[in-house]
Order: structure tokens, then C-alpha cells, then sequence
């Protein structure tokens, strides 16, 4: 699935958006591919993620 882009229809054959509210945040994520679960945060989730756990 190399050079496919994030909106086509190839990406969504095998990949699936979906939103999850937890807590007030609504949270954005991908499901889909093969092998280990892997979980990137961007750097605003992160440090939200962070300065919650203060």
C-alpha cells in the first residue's frame, strides 16, 4: 500500500476512521493493516495527554 493517500479509496479498502469521546476530548483514530498495534499521538494529544496526568 505504498504512495497511497490518506482520503483515497485504496486507503479506505483497508483502513477504517473513527472518533471515540473520552472524558470532554473527542479523539480521532484509524484502524486497519497488519502486524503489532502502533500508536502515534501528535504532539498537542501528547502534551494534552500529559498535562492531564498532572
Amino acid at each position: 500500500m505504498s504512495n497511497v493517500e490518506f482520503n483515497s479509496p485504496e486507503f479506505a479498502k483497508t483502513f477504517t476512521h473513527r472518533t471515540a469521546q473520552v472524558n470532554e476530548t473527542q479523539i480521532h483514530y484509524v484502524i486497519g493493516g497488519h502486524g503489532d498495534p502502533l500508536v502515534l499521538l501528535s504532539t498537542r494529544a501528547a502534551a494534552r495527554l500529559a498535562s492531564n496526568l498532572v
